[in-house]
């Protein structure tokens, strides 16, 4: 008999959303991308195929909103590029979105998405990413490639097309909405 019964506070706290600077230190997290077109984005308010200027965030925030400085206090909060997809967590064993706006493990999954052993496949392969301490303390993501975890297809295939069929759609994040709930 198990010591926990209640095993859904176990569980990790990030809800739908897999979001890595919430991992837990040096635990290896696999997941893999259900689709290989990610919504780009800029964090501040929206796509655009140019980074929004000072004006243009002003008026898409109004009057009801205020840019937040930067981390030193020393100006406004930099627009930040972004991506985020449909990915199964294994963990989980559900879909989350990996929304993420660190450059570092942008540059890193875009990689391992044009190497040759994966460009064509590459949500036929799972990833794992681990948030550890590198040099000066400073937080660092590795992110590996590995092959599809035997026998997972039936259950990852199971959980998108639920979720599908339940109205998921990615590009609600743009307005500040659940990608996982139509707007009421």
């Amino acid at each position: 008999m198990s010591l926990i019964k209640n095993k859904a506070a176990l569980q990790s706290k990030q809800g739908s959303y897999l979001n890595p600077s919430k991992l837990e230190q040096d635990k290896p997290y696999r997941f893999n991308f259900l689709t290989d077109e990610p919504l780009e984005f800029f964090e501040v308010w929206g796509i655009n195929a140019e980074e929004p200027t000072d004006a243009d965030i002003e008026v898409e925030f109004g009057d009801e909103w205020e840019r937040k400085d930067n981390y030193e206090k020393t100006g406004l909060d930099p627009v930040r590029f972004g991506i985020a997809a449909p990915v199964y967590c294994y963990d989980d064993d559900r879909v989350k979105v990996f929304a993420v706006t660190q450059i570092s493990i942008i540059k890193e999954v875009d990689s391992i998405s044009q190497q040759e052993d994966y460009k064509d496949d590459f949500c036929g392969i799972d990833l794992t990413i681990t948030r550890g301490k590198g040099t000066n303390n400073i937080t660092e993501y590795k992110i590996l490639p590995l092959p599809r975890k035997k026998g997972a297809d039936e259950a990852i295939d199971a959980a998108w097309n639920e979720t599908q069929a339940k109205g998921f759609d990615i590009t609600r994040l743009i307005g500040g909405g659940d990608p996982f709930k139509a707007a009421a």
